[in-house]
């Protein structure tokens, strides 16, 4: 637990981009998902409170440029508060070293990286190729390197019989690979006509407990965002879904298909 006073507590505004759609909502960054679930765990914890504000990337507030950041997405800065007893107002983490490097200073057990824990560094080895092997399915419709990684993630699972990746409880490697599995499901079906097997019951059941959670409801993009964020990246496929994700209804996947759902309720009464 976090041993700052509510005085002292840090305020950290996350800045991650805005969709592409509506404005106004949070954006299709796996990257901005993956920190928006980590600092939402630390907030959860009490070790921080939590701002998290959208930035238009092509148009950003003349506040948002003044803090001199990269302006790649997504940023840190400390409104205010302490940390181990020091005053850290204003700082600023513009790259994923430094926001990653920042999050470890909390000594949030949950949120323990691979130079901290070998269980973790374990599980990220076990996804590592996922986010490349999506965007080669999209690219060329070859299933066969997605299949692998998600076969040896549904073993792994097995295998912890946890509810999450390393623990009953989120850890940094859910945040990390979360993003990659819901770009997978979404934007796979909707170009592709890919869909994770049912046969892998593990990685079904694993989702699920996921979107039953408050940090993955919170941050998770809409379907359309997602969609929208691999229009120019699959030129020349022909989509599955409606063509244009601009004027699609806006939807959030959080359910699993019926017939693995059903599968879980059988080996419940069983």
């Amino acid at each position: 637990m976090a041993e700052e006073s509510e005085s002292t507590l840090p305020l950290v505004e996350l800045f991650i981009k805005a969709s592409s759609i509506d404005k106004e909502r949070k954006g299709s960054c796996p990257m901005c998902h993956q920190w928006f679930m980590a600092f939402f765990i630390l907030s959860e914890q009490g070790y921080c409170d939590l701002l998290v504000t959208t930035i238009v990337s092509e148009n950003p507030p003349k506040y948002f440029l003044e803090l001199g950041t990269s302006r790649r997405l997504p940023d840190v800065r400390v409104v205010r508060g302490q940390l181990n007893g020091v005053d850290i107002t204003d700082l600023i983490c513009d790259t994923n070293d430094e926001i990653e490097e920042f999050m470890r200073k909390f000594g949030c057990e949950d949120l323990l990286t691979w130079k901290e824990s070998k269980s973790e560094q374990a599980v990220e080895d076990v996804f590592a190729d996922l986010y490349r092997d999506f965007n080669g399915l999209l690219q060329t419709g070859n299933t066969g390197s997605v299949n692998k990684v998600l076969v040896n993630l549904d073993r792994f699972l097995q295998q912890k019989g946890t509810k999450f990746l390393l623990k009953d409880t989120f850890t940094y490697a859910d945040c990390q690979l979360l993003p990659k599995l819901q770009h997978l499901r979404v934007a796979a079906k909707f170009y592709r006509d890919y869909e994770i097997s049912p046969s892998l019951t593990h990685v079904w059941k694993y989702l699920q407990n996921c979107y039953q959670t408050e940090v993955f409801q919170k941050s998770v993009p809409c379907d359309q965002d997602i969609i929208k964020h691999y229009e120019m990246k699959v030129p020349g496929v022909k989509p599955t879904g409606s063509r244009n994700p601009n004027l699609m209804k806006e939807t959030v996947t959080l359910d699993i298909p019926e017939e693995v759902a059903s599968s879980f309720a059988g080996a419940s009464a069983n």
